[in-house]
């Protein structure tokens, strides 16, 4: 009778952790795309001469418990693509990114279930 239960204990926690197995694989088919960019970047800004430019730097996606859920880097050209299940999220520049104030720079968004939404994120450099 002891070794049916054992036996059945084990079988459950083989069919249990297997269906945590198959929820984990599952492929997230919702995020964001687009590119960060950083602004002003010069103290005068002439008519048609650009007032900002791609942002190259590390940043943090936070839940709405301002948990550090994600963390991407963007290139010199400051584009990205994360993926993300559906929910309200926001953007941090991390402490090794240079921008003015960087945990004060916070952008949300939102991320639609099944769906990749563009997003341009502009932070700002400080230079008036």
């Amino acid at each position: 009778m002891e070794k049916i239960k054992i036996s059945s204990i084990v079988i459950m926690f083989l069919i249990l952790s297997n269906l945590d197995l198959t929820i984990s694989k599952q492929e997230i088919t919702s995020g964001i795309y687009g590119i960060v960019k950083r602004g002003p970047i010069k103290n005068i800004v002439r008519e048609g001469e650009p007032s900002e430019e791609p942002f190259a730097g590390r940043f943090n996606v936070v839940n709405e418990n301002d948990k550090v859920i994600h963390s991407f880097d963007t290139g010199n050209d400051g584009q990205f693509r994360i993926f993300l299940v559906e929910g309200e999220y926001t953007i941090i520049p991390d402490a090794t990114t240079l921008i003015s104030r960087p945990k004060f720079q916070k952008r949300k968004f939102i991320v639609y279930q099944d769906s990749m939404s563009y997003k341009e994120f502009i932070f700002d450099t400080g230079i008036r």
